[in-house]
């Protein structure tokens, strides 16, 4: 029994040594094919059908494409197919396929995402018009929309740290759209016969003192239309600081005092 128990100790370090020895460690695996469809072996090596046709004429020379591979390891066609090189090519190949060619993609992307901007500026203008918060509800009326079937929006997602909703972002879109709706009045304002300035004093809720600046003005149908024109941030109340904002503020939408009739002030 002990003799038997031996024999076998001793057998069986050879015998784990000769099993080892049956694994493959290198050479080419026919199964490669069935998993990577672009493989392709040749008297010379292994070739990738799809950059060969994707990349001729390359500078420089390419493993798998003008210089077939001797590598006969899984790892080095798994590193193949990660390449860029050969990410593109298949891109190009499925472009070919689906009948698109590369501007056409590149129309439709812009279109997509030119459609989904546009859906932006609609939501943040209806936002302003009802004076719903919209820092704290953007994004969810955004989300909401997507919900509704608006799939376009998710073209803004470009990462996790592109998405359109951040805060810089929204101020940016506030801006845009302040100046769209600016231009025109400031136009109708340069052209009117007689205009006046209507000035309250308010305090947003960082407790910064703002004037609230509003024109009354005849329009171009001889009809006295009045708008908000802009706030005004003052560091007080006094006159002075008062003229020199009125000033600042003409100045900088190039409004001549020349028509100007009147000023009117809250408490003056």
């Amino acid at each position: 029994m002990k003799e038997l128990v031996n024999s076998s100790c001793s057998e069986s370090p050879s015998k784990k040594k000769k099993d080892v020895g049956k694994h493959r460690v290198s050479g080419f695996d026919p199964k490669w094919m069935e998993t990577f469809q672009w493989l392709l072996r040749t008297s010379a090596g292994m070739v990738c059908t799809v950059c060969r046709k994707h990349l001729v004429g390359a500078a420089r020379a390419h493993p798998f494409v003008n210089e077939p591979s001797i590598n006969y390891r899984l790892d080095a066609v798994s590193r193949h197919e990660k390449s860029s090189s050969h990410i593109s090519c298949i891109e190009k190949e499925q472009t070919l396929r689906t009948g698109k060619t590369l501007p056409k993609i590149v129309c439709e992307r812009a279109d997509i995402e030119h459609w989904a901007l546009e859906g932006c500026f609609r939501l943040m203008y209806q936002m302003l018009r009802q004076e719903v918060p919209h820092h704290t509800n953007y994004k969810g009326f955004l989300e909401l929309m997507e919900d509704c079937g608006c799939k376009y929006f998710e073209a803004l997602r470009v990462d996790s740290n592109t998405n359109y909703c951040s805060h810089r972002i929204i101020d940016e879109l506030l801006a845009i759209i302040n100046d769209s709706v600016l231009q025109p009045l400031l136009i109708d304002l340069q052209k009117s016969r007689a205009w006046s300035i209507l000035i309250d004093e308010s305090t947003d809720i960082s407790v910064t003192q703002e004037l609230a600046i509003c024109v009354m003005f005849l329009n171009q149908h001889s009809k006295v239309e009045t708008t908000f024109l802009d706030m005004v941030p003052v560091t007080n109340g006094k006159g002075e600081t008062v003229t020199d904002a009125i000033l600042q503020l003409l100045q900088r939408h190039d409004l001549s005092m020349k028509n100007l009739r009147s000023i009117a002030s809250d408490g003056a």
